[in-house]
């Protein structure tokens, strides 16, 4: 018997085609010529209705049982025709996800007698009665997940898919240098790992510049800076892995020498720039209305307190400044006194410095081998002689006053 679907030769007696499943033409029921009556005159008399005999009963008889036979079959081959075992296709949203992510799964019955019922197995121990459920893994591995179908006849039928189910990605990244005195180029790598592998990357360099390269340079000047790293592999899921990054300001460090001293005071100015981007200039402020700009001066002070100020700029145009006092008093002077107080040969001294820079230190020489260190000594000579006095006075910047006295006991 000929499939009406596909056309191919099938054996006598079966329902559906061995080659495509569908079911087959019902055989054809020879159906019994109708009854024509014979015509009659109008005018003749009806003859008599002969009596049917027994003969004519046993056909009668077999026709009609021919004929619940033929509905029976027509009606069974009927109903093999028109049903078709339970069939359709499955679906999934992605078979390679990452952990967390959630999986659509749906199937789209086309034969059976519908209402359906849907039993989902999803491969980790959970199952779903949905037709079109989502499940999301919580471990990475492989899972077979599959539906069993049954319809109102309880025919069923079974369709599976696997899963792979990733780990979720994560990203190595160096940076070289991330520190330095002034600004520099750093070198920035990344490499995305585990997910599902396919990773684009984004850098952010903390100062408002990006770049979509695995491994990057990238110029920074002087600030203090977080760079990171975004890497998302090829179903969406993202890592991101950061570092600090320190380029200190400008900054100066100076020196006076000296910073206090007495009239005419020449003092030695020095300066040096730091960090930033190199290539410095120097601009000298003495406090006395004069300038320079070279970055190691000297300059002669008068008497006065001065604040000398020296302003540096880097190649970038940022700036830094560091400040020094200068003083310049008079030159030191002496008063020394001294009168005899008594009893014998005792006399009394004392010593008043002025201008030069304070503190002082003091040393006597009573000219009999004894001397002192105090400012205003008392002083008690043994016996009567011509004695030379001496007084020698120093400030704290190192000048020096020396005086001398004679003192004469008879």
């Amino acid at each position: 018997m000929k499939c009406p679907n596909c056309g191919s030769e099938n054996s006598e007696g079966k329902r559906f085609c061995g080659q495509c499943g569908a079911a087959l033409e019902p055989p054809s029921i020879p159906s019994a010529p109708p009854y024509v009556p014979e015509p009659r005159s109008v005018a003749a008399a009806s003859p008599p209705i002969p009596l049917m005999s027994e003969r004519g009963k046993r056909r009668l008889k077999i026709g009609a049982i021919v004929v619940a036979i033929a509905l029976v079959i027509g009606s069974v081959l009927g109903y093999l025709y028109y049903y078709q075992p339970v069939r359709g296709s499955g679906s999934v949203s992605s078979t390679t996800i990452d952990v967390g992510q959630a999986v659509t799964f749906g199937f789209t019955p086309s034969k059976g007698v519908s209402p359906y019922r849907y039993l989902w197995t999803f491969g980790d121990e959970t199952a779903s009665g949905e037709q079109n459920p989502r499940h999301t893994y919580q471990v990475p591995g492989t899972y077979g997940s599959a539906v069993t179908v049954t319809d109102t006849a309880g025919e069923t039928m079974t369709w599976t898919t696997t899963v792979l189910v990733n780990p979720l990605p994560s990203v190595v990244g160096t940076v070289s240098p991330s520190a330095g005195d002034h600004s520099f180029i750093a070198s920035l790598t990344a490499q995305g790992q585990d997910g599902t592998p396919g990773y684009s990357y984004l850098w952010q360099f903390g100062d408002g510049a990006a770049s979509s390269l695995q491994n990057t340079t990238h110029f920074y000047s002087a600030g203090d800076y977080t760079a990171v790293v975004v890497v998302e592999d090829a179903v969406g899921m993202t890592a991101r892995w950061s570092t600090n990054i320190r380029v200190p300001g400008v900054s100066v460090i100076g020196s006076v020498t000296p910073a206090v001293g007495a009239l005419s005071l020449n003092v030695s100015f020095s300066a040096q720039g730091l960090g930033g981007t190199p290539g410095y200039s120097y601009l000298w402020q003495f406090g006395d209305g004069t300038t320079a700009d070279v970055q190691n001066p000297m300059h002669n002070y008068t008497t006065g307190t001065y604040m000398a100020i020296v302003i540096v700029t880097d190649m970038a145009g940022r700036t830094a400044s560091w400040s020094t006092t200068v003083t310049v008093n008079l030159n030191l002077t002496v008063g020394m006194t001294y009168y005899y107080t008594g009893p014998g040969f005792t006399e009394t001294f004392g010593c008043t410095p002025n201008q030069g820079v304070s503190p002082y230190s003091f040393y006597w020489d009573f000219g009999d081998g004894m001397s002192t260190t105090l400012q205003n000594p008392v002083h008690e000579y043994a016996r009567a002689g011509l004695y030379t006095v001496t007084l020698q006075v120093t400030d704290s910047n190192g000048e020096t006053v020396e005086i001398q006295r004679y003192l004469n006991f008879t």
